[in-house]
């Protein structure tokens, strides 16, 4: 939301300057997400316009009837918690993050919608409001960023939009932007994945690049948590993510950001893994309570996400975390019959088999680490273990189709040339 100068010329001599302003009230930078009711569906977008911020909406592209008048916020350089995000020459006003809420939504229908406010709307798009076939699909992914500091994410976005007709829904899991404050790189995630997530709900969760700092309360002698989000102690995620959120408290950094969501034949927890999950914790408490209140003939198919992995065949296992989560979270996985858990935070891909206590048992979860959309940063493998199934180094994106109640096909489209590089069926 600010000017832009360019200085042009040869040897060194500037020859004429130019001077570029973008609208400041122009709607951008809108994403979708999923509420806690059904026949809603809630779009953010950033605009410095100050009056009457709105979404309209109708089922005709010319019949915007309906309105939904939207919240606000936004935050400051004093909300960062450290450097590099506290420093002026690194921070930028967001604007004002503006979210509007469309309730009573027809279901199995096409949404027609634009944003903004009497200064300027958006162009109208649509999304699907409910399953687009009778078969679910999905896109899920960790650890994106953008171009050209994590290069594939381009390739991975790119991918996203080829499947985007027949999507339903998009999980992002941990590392959204890489910002780690330089607050510019926001802008420039929302400007990259607008394409798609206005288009479907785009789900996302915390990561240890937009949260972790010197500070944090839950920092246990045997982690590992660091300063990974460059001073922004989650504010950027939180402000301009708002999910359907377990709890909600004043402020920034107090607030849980762990939360659960059902569409169609899923449910879906997901986890924050940086902050306390042990054993009596209030997370794992609030898992077991989640999942014991699933209704399996609603969803049959349960999911459970978190960044950090559980289990990994990198040099990456060997961090604590990865231990601590499992021991904390497996018995729960195994109580509650989950049948899959995405992971992030290891930038490969990896499938093992139904595992519990590191072996192959049907009564275990299938773990899939997918946090290989977009950052170039890759550990060395370790030799195989016995739950491993396939593992890969490369970038890409994962897809999911739910065929019925008991079969889901799972694929890992990777970006060279969008090859099926893994294609497996996971049944119940």
């Amino acid at each position: 939301r600010q000017p832009v100068g360019f200085k042009y010329g040869r040897e060194a001599r500037v020859r004429a300057t130019a001077r570029v302003q973008r609208e400041a009230l122009e709607p951008t930078q809108g994403h979708l997400a999923l509420t806690r009711k059904d026949g809603e569906m809630a779009i953010t977008w950033t605009s410095n316009a100050t009056r009457g911020a709105a979404a309209k909406w109708g089922l005709s592209p010319t019949a915007l009837t309906n309105i939904a008048y939207a919240s606000n916020l936004t935050y400051a350089i004093t909300d960062m918690c450290a450097e590099p995000a506290n420093d002026p020459k690194n921070f930028l006003d967001p604007g004002i993050i503006y979210t509007a809420v469309l309730t009573g939504l027809p279901a199995n229908s096409e949404i027609f919608y634009s944003f903004g406010s009497p200064a300027g709307w958006s162009a109208t798009t649509s999304f699907h409001h409910g399953l687009k076939a009778p078969t679910m699909r999905f896109i899920a992914f960790g650890d994106l960023g953008v171009p050209p500091h994590q290069d594939p994410a381009g390739r991975s976005t790119k991918h996203m939009l080829q499947h985007l007709n027949e999507t339903d829904l998009v999980i992002h899991i941990g590392d959204i932007s890489y910002a780690r404050g330089h607050a510019y790189m926001w802008d420039n995630f929302f400007h990259q994945i607008e394409p798609v997530a206005t288009r479907a709900p785009y789900m996302a969760s915390i990561g240890n690049h937009e949260y972790d700092y010197t500070g944090q309360p839950f920092k246990p002698s045997w982690s590992t948590y660091g300063t990974d989000s460059g001073g922004e102690c989650g504010v950027p995620y939180i402000a301009r993510l708002p999910m359907p959120y377990h709890a909600v408290a004043p402020g920034f950094r107090n607030r849980t950001v762990y939360y659960s969501f059902a569409m169609g034949p899923i449910h879906v927890a997901m986890l924050d893994s940086e902050v306390d999950f042990l054993a009596g914790s209030a997370q794992h408490s609030w898992l077991a309570a989640d999942l014991a209140a699933v209704d399996r003939s609603q969803t049959p198919f349960v999911i459970v996400t978190s960044h950090r992995p559980m289990y990994d065949s990198s040099f990456g296992g060997a961090l604590p975390e990865v231990g601590h989560l499992r021991n904390a979270m497996e018995p729960l996985l195994e109580q509650y019959q989950v049948d899959l858990v995405l992971v992030g935070h290891i930038h490969v891909y990896q499938r093992s088999c139904r595992v519990l206590a590191g072996k192959c048992n049907p009564a275990g979860p299938v773990h899939l680490t997918i946090g290989m959309a977009g950052n170039i940063a890759q550990s060395p493998w370790l030799d195989s273990p016995a739950w491993l199934q396939y593992r890969s180094m490369e970038h890409g994106i994962a897809l999911f189709e739910v065929a019925n109640s008991t079969a889901m096909r799972v694929q890992f489209e990777g970006n060279f040339e969008g090859h099926i590089l893994d294609d497996f069926w996971l049944y119940r």
